[in-house]
């Protein structure tokens, strides 16, 4: 990308770039022994199978390198790489530093078509304008991954636990799994939607998945109004693209509901607004994302079997369920997913006995249902609604 025809004031040049040399001598790890060395075997794979695309704004230098300084590059396997993924930023203020920084680290990729980025766009479609970046420079700029996740840039991402649990047992597998299948990880939701999507904080897909995603977008570029994990989500149900959605359970998942959940399995940690919050949580888990024992504000250890942690709190009350239903009845955003009926559960707000009865109505491949993981995800057709059972 060519920023030649931008003029900058002098004085403005000078402040961007003192500005990027502060966040890296601010974050940078020095000691060659230190797990966070940016050039560790993540980060300098020559054949890497899986690539983790952060999705962010060009002003956002000092997340980007608090990212890198962290979860992008403190695990050392070679199965995998990260990439900064930013819309075209030639006409933005921050072109000059951001040239500096890419040429530092190289690990910024700009979306040439996506000129126009905003809060708006960038919650609608630079999924899909990434989708159609990769394709479209596919043995030139990129290559080819067996998998493909976007990642947020206000989570700490906790790899080893999720490697372990979905990319693992796919690149490693052998026969049981098929390099070729259309196949998507994520946490499921559905709330007012005839499918399930994946959740936009973090999901992946395979290779060929993401091509056939590309190909419809760019051949039908757009359903309306519609967040970027809803639109995806359209694409595949409108276009009938038979799948393989594997949800990340409950049980896995990277936090229960509102409550930040640190243990072992934890693999996300989101909302993490502030640089320094995302360091401190980079001090709770070791070198192969083990928990290791420390708590801070805002995070809990907290025991993950729903039976016990609802006996614990109780049996809700009938004023609780009454409000739950009213919530329900006027589209209240807080009923808005599964993971927010599972946070109920959590907080005895529905019984067990009611979320499975919901389970039951919709016959979608949800925590919950006991469904195995793979099932292609069904219409809910004319499912009576939850608030009946109550």
């Amino acid at each position: 990308m060519t920023v030649s025809h931008f003029t900058l004031n002098p004085l403005l040049c000078s402040v961007l770039a003192l500005f990027l040399v502060f966040s890296i001598i601010t974050f940078q790890p020095w000691h060659k022994d230190s797990p966070h060395v940016f050039h560790t075997a993540s980060s300098t794979a020559k054949d890497p199978k899986w690539l983790l695309a952060i999705f962010l704004g060009p002003s956002t230098i000092s997340r980007r390198t608090a990212i890198r300084s962290t979860w992008a590059t403190r695990y050392r396997n070679p199965a995998w790489e990260y990439r900064f993924i930013l819309g075209n930023y030639s006409s933005s203020p921050w072109a000059p530093a951001i040239e500096i920084e890419n040429a530092t680290y190289g690990d910024i990729w700009a979306l040439d078509d996506f000129t126009n980025e905003n809060h708006e766009t960038a919650n609608h479609i630079k999924n899909m304008e990434f989708f159609k970046y990769m394709v479209q420079h596919q043995g030139s700029r990129v290559k080819r991954y067996d998998f493909v996740s976007k990642v947020d840039d206000d989570n700490w991402f906790n790899i080893p636990p999720y490697y372990d649990a979905f990319i693992a047992p796919r690149l490693l597998g052998g026969e049981k799994y098929d390099p070729e299948a259309l196949t998507m990880i994520g946490r499921p939701m559905v709330w007012g939607q005839p499918y399930a999507y994946a959740s936009g904080l973090l999901y992946t897909m395979s290779w060929p998945l993401l091509e056939l995603l590309a190909a419809k977008y760019m051949a039908n570029p757009g359903f309306g109004e519609k967040t970027e994990d809803e639109l995806m989500g359209q694409y595949l149900f409108e276009e009938t693209i038979q799948h393989n959605f594997v949800p990340v359970e409950l049980e896995q998942a990277w936090d229960i509901g509102l409550e930040h959940v640190v243990d072992d399995q934890t693999m996300l940690i989101h909302k993490i607004k502030d640089d320094a919050r995302l360091l401190e949580v980079s001090t709770i888990f070791d070198e192969e994302g083990r928990w290791n024992g420390r708590k801070i504000s805002g995070l809990t250890s907290f025991n993950r079997t729903m039976k016990e942690v609802v006996d614990r709190l109780g049996e809700p009350s009938m004023e609780e369920m009454e409000q739950l239903r009213l919530e329900w009845e006027s589209g209240g955003s807080r009923v808005n997913s599964w993971e927010s009926l599972d946070w109920r559960l959590i907080q005895g707000k529905i019984s067990i006995e009611d979320r499975e009865e919901m389970g039951r109505l919709y016959p979608l491949n949800l925590p919950g249902n006991n469904a195995s993981t793979g099932l292609i995800p069904q219409p809910l057709g004319t499912a009576k609604r939850p608030e009946e059972s109550f």
